[in-house]
């Protein structure tokens, strides 16, 4: 197989509307085991951006998490997802970003999770930030801090008198408190 050409090909579906035939082909890529292939099939459903097409990319998203030394292929995915992130997606996102127990995982899931709408998402943050657990309120936290949502400083002030001292020194550091 040339990966190049094949890479070119792909690419030429996403400059037009999904036809069928074109869906296939890249619905079929997402599958191929060649990561490098795969990234491409993802960019082109960013690129086509229907419902259909975000739905196969968050599809095969949520495939890569599982995977072992993973996170090259799942930027491309979170990359393309937070494009097309909109209230719809808060929960899936939320839940997935806030269920693992990774966080090497979690960092990467982050610029998804600070994509989403202030609308749908903040209030669920905000209350992720006062849960019991220090890890949970850490990761809302740091979600409030890429957001587009507000100044962070503004953000984050509410939160600055946490009751554990390693939180408090990082909203120190990031001029909360």
């Amino acid at each position: 197989m040339d990966l190049r050409a094949e890479s070119l090909r792909l690419r030429e579906c996403g400059t037009s509307p999904p036809a069928d035939t074109a869906w296939d082909e890249v619905i079929n890529a997402l599958q191929s085991k060649f990561e490098g292939i795969q990234a491409v099939a993802a960019e082109v459903l960013g690129a086509w951006g229907d419902a259909r097409s975000k739905a196969a990319l968050r599809d095969w998203f949520l495939k890569t998490i599982p995977r072992p030394n993973g996170w090259a292929i799942r930027s491309v995915g979170v990359r393309e997802l937070a494009r097309l992130a909109t209230a719809d997606d808060t929960g899936w996102i939320l839940d997935t970003y806030f269920g693992t127990e990774d966080g090497l995982l979690q960092h990467e899931l982050l610029r998804l999770a600070a994509a989403l709408p202030a609308s749908a998402a903040r209030e669920t943050v905000e209350t992720k930030a006062r849960d019991a657990d220090p890890r949970v309120r850490h990761s809302a936290l740091k979600v409030l801090v890429w957001t587009s949502w507000g100044e962070p400083k503004e953000l984050l002030r509410p939160f600055a008198s946490d009751p554990d001292p390693l939180i408090r020194k990082m909203l120190r550091a990031w001029g909360a408190a």
